[in-house]
């Protein structure tokens, strides 16, 4: 092979392998699986245009072999560029490696002019109880937000215990019904067996600052109860609202909040935002249902979520309650069932009906909170839009 063709072979191969090395580290448009797969691709295939090169000697000049295309374009060892198939000078003018390197930062640099201004992965811690969570409002936002990129940290009141949903809402809870639906439950399995789902961290032990987002999920199982109910939790999750990074809450998770006091106002985080949490005719609807077998199950508390939520608000009105719902859910495609409440960094989500549209719209804030280096910044006052999503909205791109 003639010193040419070895400095053809060598620049292409950078040329290449570049754009693939930066879109991986400077942005999550691509799955790093398909950057490396196309790269191989690319790779195989011009070395089986070379391969053919080789095996048809005699060829002419110029003369494509088996079909195949040729190589038009290249340098020559002087620098002269050329047609690399009959070494006669290209109309294209040559840039050296150099040249085109600083080119490719400078567009690098005009897309993302700080470090910390592209599109980067966010860490998003997620509080549980030993057991007794609800399986699709933990299962659901961790695959969404996993898929593009994004890593969880779970944490439980022991560091190392690794929690366990509600069993029944994996066999059903009466008569195999009312449990979740066989996506969710597939999704729930792939986390039980991920790592970063059995080496949870202690509630005391959380620095927030180290967290981009917090999601609260729900449950109604008595399990429940020592997270929602946890005073050590309620002051890490101050420390983090009072950080202004996004903060999402579906079901029962919205109490978290709601009995969350702020330090500077005495009053709870959520007294003057817009939410909304599990509903009393949802929760006496579950009751009433299942009260007959199991007792108080679906009663967490006496007093119902919603009213409890509604205490801690300002205002009544600041709750919203969406369309009304009784079976029917949401999907990875079909939002028409679901409804959120978005305030600024805040989402909040009534059940799990609501999860798939809850995980995209959590999906969103992370998008566009602000970043200084590898944190987020507050949210100023003027990105506060209290905006209630439906399912219009939330789709929108």
């Amino acid at each position: 092979m003639s010193r040419r063709n070895l400095q053809l072979i060598g620049g292409v191969i950078i040329l290449q392998t570049l754009p693939a090395v930066a879109l991986g580290l400077y942005t999550r448009w691509f799955h790093r699986g398909a950057l490396i797969a196309g790269w191989v691709a690319s790779r195989s295939d011009y070395f089986a245009d070379e391969g053919d090169e080789k095996l048809a000697p005699g060829t002419a000049p110029g003369q494509p072999r088996g079909g195949r295309r040729t190589r038009t374009a290249g340098l020559s060892t002087d620098g002269v560029p050329v047609n690399c198939s009959t070494g006669t000078p290209s109309p294209f003018r040559a840039v050296t490696l150099r040249e085109w390197t600083v080119t490719f930062a400078d567009t690098l640099h005009s897309m993302f002019p700080n470090p910390g201004e592209g599109p980067a992965f966010m860490r998003i811690l997620m509080p549980l109880p030993d057991h007794d969570f609800d399986v699709t409002e933990v299962a659901v936002p961790w695959q969404a937000l996993n898929a593009a990129g994004h890593q969880f940290q779970f944490t439980t009141e022991a560091a190392g215990t690794v929690p366990a949903a509600d069993p029944r809402l994996l066999t059903g809870v009466i008569l195999g019904q009312l449990g979740a639906a066989d996506e969710p439950k597939h999704f729930y399995h792939q986390l039980i067996q991920s790592p970063e789902f059995r080496n949870t961290v202690a509630w005391a032990d959380l620095n927030p600052a180290d967290y981009d987002g917090l999601i609260l999920p729900g449950g109604h199982a008595p399990g429940m109860r020592q997270y929602l109910g946890s005073e050590i939790l309620a002051a890490k999750v101050a420390q983090f609202w009072a950080l202004g990074r996004p903060v999402g809450a579906i079901c029962h998770g919205v109490l978290v909040l709601s009995r969350t006091t702020d330090p500077a106002t005495g009053r709870s985080v959520l007294a003057d935002r817009r939410t909304t949490c599990l509903l009393k005719y949802q929760e006496r609807a579950a009751y009433l249902l299942t009260a007959w077998k199991l007792g108080r199950y679906y009663r967490t508390y006496p007093a119902y979520v919603e009213d409890e939520v509604r205490a801690a608000l300002d205002s009544p009105g600041q709750l919203e309650q969406g369309p009304r719902v009784f079976n029917r859910r949401g999907t990875a495609t079909d939002d028409t069932s679901a409804f959120v409440v978005r305030d600024g960094n805040y989402v909040s989500a009534r059940w799990p009906g609501d999860a798939y549209l809850f995980a995209k719209t959590f999906g969103k804030l992370l998008d566009r909170s602000p970043v200084y280096g590898d944190r987020p910044a507050p949210l100023s006052s003027e990105l506060r839009d209290q905006a209630a999503i439906g399912p219009s909205e939330a789709a929108a791109p």
